[in-house]
């Protein structure tokens, strides 16, 4: 009835398996640099808003802060959420 598996089966269940638990530990990975840049970027924005924003906006030096901040933000959270469980990829609905 019951076959014992074969090493092949074995290997290929066992890399499952680590795979697996990579994928977990990255999906924890990213929800935690999800949870830092949010963090960071709320307790320094009231500095930010006095500094930055009440000044003339259309500067060199405003407009690399305003991407490296807020385009780093968005690449961080989108990743997270594209690594997350919520996110449903085309191969998962089949």
């Amino acid at each position: 009835m019951f076959k014992p598996a074969s090493p092949e089966q074995a290997m290929l269940r066992q890399q499952f398996l680590e795979s697996k638990e990579t994928t977990a530990w990255l999906r924890f990975s990213m929800a935690g640099c999800a949870t830092i840049a949010v963090y960071d970027t709320l307790i320094t924005l009231s500095d930010e808003i006095e500094l930055v924003w009440k000044r003339n906006l259309w500067t060199f030096p405003a407009l690399l802060y305003f991407g490296n901040r807020y385009v780093t933000l968005a690449t961080v959270l989108l990743t997270s959420y594209t690594v997350s469980p919520f996110h449903s990829s085309s191969s998962d609905a089949v």
